[in-house]
């Protein structure tokens, strides 16, 4: 099995916020030419000829894709963003956890030594009690 290791996930962290910081710009690059490259064929201009009715219709895909595309991209650095918090949260929780905690008379571990016979004093202080009785 694998041991933690807090350096890992605070790499794991840091990469999944980088690739926050490029997911939007990479869709939109990738809408764009997806875009372009689909609406200039279905426009149909290349093949007949039409070079203008071609030109507009691939910058329309290109802007088309290239919003749609950042759109997407947006959500998904989110997503992204979100992910390298809840690691973050770990770790701290993982570091929260493993703190070593000072040791005081209180929170000292309890041994057979350190306890000191409690049942005659409980012994005299239930038997003290005036008896319970019951109203009806």
């Amino acid at each position: 099995m694998a041991r933690y290791d807090p350096n890992l996930v605070g790499e794991l962290a840091s990469s999944l916020d980088d690739e926050a910081g490029r997911a939007p710009l990479l869709h939109a690059a990738v809408g764009a030419v997806l875009g372009g490259s689909l609406l200039g064929l279905l426009a149909g201009g290349f093949a007949t000829g039409d070079l203008l009715r071609a030109g507009i219709a691939t910058a329309a895909g290109l802007l088309l894709g290239g919003v749609l595309g950042g759109a997407l991209g947006a959500g998904r650095a989110a997503s992204l963003r979100m992910q390298a918090q809840a690691v973050l949260c770990q770790m701290q929780i993982e570091r929260n956890t493993r703190k070593e905690k000072p040791v005081s008379a209180e929170s000292a571990p309890v041994t057979a030594s350190s306890v000191r016979p409690q049942a005659p004093a409980m012994q005299k202080a239930v038997l003290s009690r005036p008896p319970i009785q019951k109203t009806g």
